[in-house]
């Protein structure tokens, strides 16, 4: 890292930074940016903190881009909010 960001790496150790994972904020072909972790000791996510990063991530990236969310966390249907219910079936 200190070869291609040898800005960014000298000032991320002096600030105490031992550990960096970027996250990218990504909707379909919307990338609204990238989120970044910092650790103080050097260290690697495992399989859980690794999904429970890109679940915070994508949750970021909703709420950035104002998108609805329901209260599970799953975006909800822009017409199907509007319309305060889901679509109805034709008889």
């Amino acid at each position: 890292m200190q070869d291609r960001w040898a800005v960014f790496a000298d000032a991320a150790l002096v600030a105490g930074a031992r550990a960096v994972f970027a996250l990218p904020l990504q909707m379909g072909a919307i990338s609204p940016g990238v989120l970044d972790l910092y650790a103080n000791v050097p260290t690697v996510l495992d399989a859980e903190e690794l999904a429970d990063a890109l679940a915070f991530a994508d949750l970021a990236t909703l709420l950035l881009l104002d998108a609805r969310i329901d209260e599970t966390g799953a975006p909800v249907d822009v017409l199907r909010a509007r319309s305060g219910h889901g679509f109805e079936k034709r008889r």
